[in-house]
């Protein structure tokens, strides 16, 4: 059975058998942790005192969340800083709102969570589907690759657009996380009226379309799923394409405006670098939206002070996080001048080319 026959059953042994799999695809080394953390209560967490909740953090969730060596070695340097830069106060802060905030404000948990030193919006998620799994999935590029499978969801845009970013190792930003644990939501909902119970969950959504991606099922496709396949990587590459020469074409405009304002060699290097920082990494609001106002560019310059703060985007550490999202604004701003100068206004710029 496939992921899009399965999401149309109306069978509920169609459903738990495919949840029951998920088990099948746990590594013998990390099952006993994986059943820990399924079986975890959020009350045991909350009453933990701040030393253990960052002993549960660095020793338990993160060798869950992260299963590359690498990564779990890079989060839990991140992670450590509370300690070795005396900031436990900014932790124990982030832990009085994650058991605070109202669970139905999807977009509030994932900020909460994601500003927790080595988690981004996929890691902060996952503590959230742990702790609250009635309300939240992980959210991550396999999620959104499963979902676009679906004949319900191969059109959304929102959903292409997600894709068109996994694939080119761009991370889901924090609305795109809550469109993904929306549709997990609405899931489970559907299946609890259908099989009229309280049982099915967010984050047991979240749990088949991971063993989704996982299961040797995917290589039982019929012929029809694998020339829908081709129709998919055909329009995915389509995508790409159009998406790299939209950049080059902006970067190539960008770059004659500054010529034409006697900007140095040097400078406009720099500047068609670092005016593009968030249009290749996520940190925290949409490179377009950027622009759009004087307001949109105040909550950039924060979004860049956060980075900073928390290691800034390699993760090293910044030793001045105001001048280091300064510089990256200087060129951001001068980026804004040349949208609302020579087309007036970003809107105006994305209508004309055909983005909007």
């Amino acid at each position: 059975m496939t992921i899009n026959e399965l999401w149309k059953s109306k069978k509920e042994e169609d459903w738990n058998g495919f949840l029951n799999n998920y088990w099948d695809l746990i590594k013998t080394t990390n099952l006993e942790l994986e059943k820990r953390m399924d079986n975890l209560d959020y009350k045991l967490v909350e009453k933990m005192e701040l030393d253990e909740f960052y002993e549960f953090m660095i020793e338990d969730y993160f060798q869950w969340k992260f299963t590359d060596s690498r990564w779990l070695k890079r989060n839990r340097e991140y992670f450590s800083r509370y300690v070795s830069e005396e900031k436990l106060d900014k932790l124990s802060e982030i832990k009085e709102k994650l058991f605070s905030f109202s669970l139905n404000d999807i977009e509030k948990g994932l900020r909460i969570t994601s500003s927790i030193n080595g988690l981004g919006v996929a890691g902060g998620s996952g503590l959230l589907a742990l702790l609250f799994p009635t309300y939240f999935g992980t959210v991550d590029q396999f999620v959104v690759k499963s979902l676009i499978l679906l004949d319900e969801y191969k059109d959304n845009i929102d959903l292409i657009k997600m894709k068109g970013k996994a694939d080119k190792g761009r991370a889901l930003n924090i609305k795109d996380g809550v469109i993904l644990i929306e549709i997990m939501r609405r899931k489970a909902d559907d299946l609890n009226r259908l099989f009229k119970s309280n049982k099915w969950t967010c984050r047991d959504i979240d749990k088949i379309l991971w063993t989704w991606r996982d299961s040797k099922n995917k290589s039982t496709n019929t012929i029809y799923n694998k020339q829908e396949s081709v129709i998919n990587i055909e329009k995915d590459y389509k995508i790409n394409i159009d998406d790299k020469m939209d950049l080059v074409n902006l970067k190539n405009n960008f770059e004659i405006y500054l010529r034409n304002m006697g900007r140095k060699e040097a400078r406009i290097k720099e500047d068609l670098s670092w005016a593009f920082v968030h249009y290749n990494n996520d940190i925290g609001i949409d490179f377009w939206e950027s622009f759009k106002s004087e307001e949109k560019i105040k909550m950039c310059q924060e979004a860049l002070y956060n980075v900073a703060i928390n290691g800034g985007l390699t993760g090293r550490g910044v030793k001045d996080p105001r001048g280091y999202a300064a510089g990256y604004m200087s060129s951001i701003k001068r980026l804004k001048r040349f949208f609302d100068e020579e087309y007036g206004s970003v809107d105006r710029y994305m209508k004309i080319h055909d983005l909007l």
